[in-house]
């Protein structure tokens, strides 16, 4: 009877036993663990460090705003009195022909106005001499000059073919060799070279 009963027990019955005692002890040692003062201190401190940041960002959020708007208006402040010590220095050291001419800018009523008084205040800066000259760092003036050669060229002799190859060449690229740079336009009141002006009458004409 003794050997029925033993051969009649399920072999891993040990193993799941000794199973269920390891997993009990563990749990128990975690139920130790988290009762014990030291993690009861070490939650407590993490609960108190979460409720503290929010208090720091809600204390630091208006001085930091006061200060960016301070930075902000003080920029502004130098920027629009450089601008008025400018404009003052132009109107106070500024020749008496540049004076009338900017004046009469000011009170053009129409574009023919302002464009005589524009003419007569390069006039005044010895700006024609600038716009004589085609040579500039700011162009290829060489490859401008070349164009507009070959563009009146091709139209006098009403070689149409010359005149739409020319045409075609020039209009490939927007800023064709830099002529629409805008330091060109910047230098004076009104115009620019005159290569470049006589240019876009050449390729406005073709």
């Amino acid at each position: 009877a003794k050997r029925r009963r033993l051969e009649t027990l399920p072999e891993d019955g040990p193993v799941r036993k000794s199973g269920r005692c390891l997993k009990a002890a563990a749990l128990q040692a975690a139920e130790v663990a988290s009762s014990s003062p030291v993690h009861r201190q070490t939650a407590s401190q993490e609960t108190g460090l979460r409720n503290w940041l929010p208090s720091v960002h809600g204390i630091l959020r208006w001085p930091l705003l006061v200060v960016a708007c301070l930075l902000i208006y003080v920029v502004l402040l130098l920027y629009f009195s450089i601008r008025a010590l400018i404009h003052a220095s132009e109107w106070l050291f500024a020749p008496s022909a540049t004076r009338r001419a900017r004046r009469s800018m000011m009170r053009a009523e129409n574009y023919e106005a302002y464009t005589a008084a524009a003419l007569a205040l390069d006039d005044a800066n010895n700006l024609n001499g600038w716009k004589a000259r085609p040579q500039s760092r700011y162009f290829a003036w060489q490859i401008v000059a070349a164009a507009l050669v070959e563009l009146v060229e091709a139209r006098e002799a009403e070689d149409w073919q010359r005149l739409r190859r020319a045409l075609q060449s020039c209009l490939r690229d927007v800023n064709f060799a830099g002529h629409l740079t805008e330091a060109l336009y910047a230098k004076s009141f009104t115009g620019t070279k005159h290569l470049i002006e006589d240019y876009h009458e050449a390729v406005f004409r073709g």
